[in-house]
């Protein structure tokens, strides 16, 4: 009975937001966007600077100074062995209908290069994530996504919340819902620390605090939207970050603090950045990690650069962890992105999506 009721409280909650966040139908037309705007933060490390982190080691290194023409070696950091990767199509799970559908798609995969000194995979070591580990460390969706804002947030960025909803229940067949805002007044002191004049969210203590018990009943995931610098705590050697998940608590956060340019008149590219960051986080809720084979989602993301070279798409090997997630076969989630991309005007990501529908058709 008390999951029935709160499931009913989240859902008349959402509607009334609609007013809040100034969402109509008009926001399905094709080529509308908010216009998302705030401040980008700097890079943390400065020209010529590199750092690499293992999250294994007991604290972070100091940056160095990278070689001219070429980049540093990496510092005999202690690193967690990686299992070797083995490719999902093995036989065991070759007679898998989301298998012999997404295998279909590695002829549109693009793998990926060697990444640069200021990239995610240059910066973080970690393994990769084989099929077999997911399907130890995942779970089923089911039940509701629920965007929680946290603080007051601009009258734009409402309103690209309800592009946030559009995107959640087209990717993962579930339903979205927004939650009432939380006023920063209301968070527990630990989540927060001022470094340099710069308010933060101690992203893990929120996460712990107030958002993991909100998952509970029809509530499947929650992922935290806030206009805020975030940090996740701990040796985090960055001076912030664009999200952050946890998939033991099914809680994420993502920020708009770095990751939103306004110097840009270009509503459309932020609303886009915002868009993959929102998916991203709330795809690691359910086991998935990070991707280091090919151009995908859940590459992870160290600069706004790597951001914006990054697809909306899943590449294979991912979707077929999220199709046994969701129990949604890759055709359906493929034509339900392309009919998102289009109606967003997500145009590259449109006609990726086109062409994998006409594969998988073949």
């Amino acid at each position: 009975m008390r999951n029935a009721v709160l499931f009913a409280i989240l859902l008349a909650t959402g509607m009334v937001l609609s007013a809040w966040m100034g969402i109509d139908d008009s926001r399905r037309e094709t080529g509308r966007a908010a216009n998302l705007n705030t401040s980008q933060r700097r890079p943390p490390l400065k020209e010529g600077e590199i750092l690499i982190w293992d999250p294994g080691s007991a604290s972070p290194p100091a940056p160095r100074k990278a070689p001219a023409g070429g980049r540093a070696a990496a510092p005999n950091l202690p690193v967690h062995p990686a299992e070797p990767y083995a490719p999902i199509y093995e036989p065991a799970f070759a007679s898998h209908p989301f298998y012999q559908g997404t295998r279909q798609l590695i002829r549109l995969a693009r793998r990926l290069g060697a990444p640069r000194p200021d990239d995610w995979r240059s910066l973080v070591r970690e393994p990769e994530q084989d099929f077999g580990q997911f399907v130890r460390n995942s779970r089923r969706a089911s039940g509701a996504l629920v965007i929680q804002p946290i603080g007051d947030l601009p009258a734009d960025q409402r309103r690209a919340v309800g592009h946030i909803l559009d995107s959640l229940s087209a990717f993962f067949g579930m339903r979205a819902v927004c939650s009432a805002p939380i006023p920063l007044a209301g968070l527990p002191p630990q989540c927060f620390r001022t470094g340099g004049g710069v308010r933060q969210i101690n992203a893990e203590a929120l996460m712990a605090l107030v958002l993991g018990p909100l998952v509970e009943g029809d509530v499947c995931s929650v992922i935290a939207v806030t206009n805020l610098d975030i940090y996740p705590g701990g040796n985090w050697p960055f001076a912030g970050a664009f999200g952050w998940s946890s998939f033991e608590s099914g809680t994420a956060v993502v920020s708009t603090a770095m990751i939103l340019d306004r110097s840009r008149a270009d509503r459309g590219r932020n609303l886009l950045r915002l868009t993959k960051l929102a998916l991203h986080e709330a795809t690691h809720t359910f086991g998935l990690k990070h991707c280091s084979r090919f151009n995908c989602l859940m590459n992870g993301t160290g600069n706004i650069r790597e951001s914006d070279a990054k697809t909306l798409a899943l590449c294979p090997d991912c979707l077929a962890k999220l199709s046994l997630v969701t129990g949604r076969g890759p055709e359906l989630h493929i034509e339900d992105m392309f009919g998102l991309c289009r109606a967003k005007g997500f145009s590259g990501d449109a006609r990726y999506y086109q062409l994998a529908m006409r594969l998988l058709k073949s």
